[in-house]
């Protein structure tokens, strides 16, 4: 015999009135009655969760600048249709080991990108600030610059900034 058999383990009808109310029965305990039909607390609960929902989303299409309206607006992050960014790259800049001073260098490369724009190399030796050596530009994902070594002596720190935000960097020493 299981518990629920046993006498102890059930209520009378006076016992569950006390404890649910009088107007539940045994197996209609836990509903609230509204006209007669018998409405779970859990749809009730869903119904509030979607009329608040559709209050918050009707109130946010109405104009801004309304006091009541700017307590509650709060940022939705959407699926956008753009395309993904894809964050800058770092590469390494191929220069020759040694190089003379007035020597002509020229750089050639891609950009992974159709990309048009600007293609800046700088230079510097040692902690110096960086400065512009040479500039040209990209046109569907291809570059090319040439730098005179001219203005520089000793180890040389390069940096190649792309048009899409990619760097180069490398190093080469002037005599």
């Amino acid at each position: 015999m299981g518990w629920r058999e046993r006498d102890w383990a059930r209520f009378n009808k006076a016992e569950r009135d006390a404890i649910y109310g009088a107007h539940t029965s045994g197996s209609g305990a836990g509903r609230a009655h509204a006209g007669g039909a018998s409405v779970s607390w859990r749809t009730l609960g869903v119904g509030l969760a979607l009329a608040a929902s559709l209050t918050l989303f009707l109130l946010g299409q109405l104009p801004r600048g309304n006091p009541v309206l700017d307590a509650l607006n709060f940022p939705l992050r959407l699926p956008s249709t753009d395309a993904p960014q894809v964050p800058p790259a770092k590469f390494s800049l191929h220069a020759p080991p040694r190089l003379h001073q007035w020597t002509l260098l020229t750089f050639r490369g891609t950009t992974g990108s159709d990309v048009d724009g600007k293609v800046v190399l700088q230079g510097r030796t040692g902690r110096t600030p960086w400065r512009k050596l040479a500039a040209g530009s990209a046109t569907h994902g291809s570059y090319r610059l040439i730098w005179n070594t001219k203005r520089m002596r000793g180890k040389v720190h390069l940096r190649l900034k792309l048009p899409d935000g990619s760097i180069g960097l490398g190093t080469t020493r002037v005599f």
